[in-house]
């Protein structure tokens, strides 16, 4: 019970940086979705700073979660403007694989003055999306390079 909980704060920690981002903003009727190369652009090679959760996204496909000590490894992929980010389990305490994933995705769009919008199109909980909130300049997080490096242990299978 304590793993399921550790991980459900770090998940409601995310959902919380997110929703907190998308509170107010609608997309523009200008806004139009980036292209799969644009999203892959915004996110290669670069670490988001969500709260307590670092995202390393890397250029192979490849993603090193670091919250709260925890490293967890992930993959993300794009299509068309949504990027998915999938999230291997793990547990705190013997710091091994448990053989869960957890998924978010979220959709990019621009409009005319370069101002970015997301949605949170996937929750990792499959809970409904509100497809009128969007995230506004949501890149501002990101961070270019691997800002997690030694800090990532890799787990255990």
């Amino acid at each position: 019970m304590k793993n399921i909980c550790a991980s459900l704060i770090t998940i409601l920690c995310w959902s919380v940086a997110f929703d907190s981002l998308a509170l107010a903003d609608k997309l523009p009727k200008k806004a139009t979705a980036l292209s799969a190369s644009e999203v892959t652009a915004l996110y290669s090679n670069q670490t988001a700073v969500w709260g307590p959760s670092m995202n390393y996204f890397a250029v192979d496909g490849t993603v090193k979660q670091l919250t709260n000590g925890n490293s967890k490894p992930g993959t993300w992929t794009v299509k068309e403007n949504e990027i998915c980010m999938d999230i291997n389990g793990v547990d705190p305490t013997t710091k091994k694989l448990n053989g869960k994933t957890f998924t978010d995705c979220w959709q990019w769009h621009k409009d005319s003055k370069n101002q970015y919008f997301t949605l949170y199109s996937k929750h990792w909980d499959n809970s409904k999306v509100d497809p009128t909130k969007f995230g506004k300049n949501e890149n501002k997080f990101f961070k270019p390079g691997d800002l997690i490096g030694a800090k990532f242990v890799p787990p255990q299978n």
